[in-house]
């Protein structure tokens, strides 16, 4: 998105589902969405074949976002 706003059209989402993701992200500092991002993306890779378990890393990434602290 570039800083740019996006409708929920164009991210293929009902306006409902735009605002409840707002508010759910809002739940996050910055730092905290980096993170969760970056161990989706992870996860998206093991499972795509660069890791030999796909349940550990999708366990892996569930922990790690449920439970920040214990990073």
């Amino acid at each position: 998105a570039g800083g740019r706003r996006m409708s929920p059209a164009e991210l293929g989402m009902a306006p409902w589902q735009a605002e409840q993701a707002i508010r759910d992200a809002r739940r996050f500092s910055p730092a905290q969405l980096a993170h969760i991002v970056r161990m989706l993306a992870e996860a998206d890779a093991q499972l795509k074949g660069e890791g030999q378990d796909p349940v550990y890393a999708i366990e892996r990434a569930v922990l790690s976002i449920a439970m920040p602290g214990g990073r």
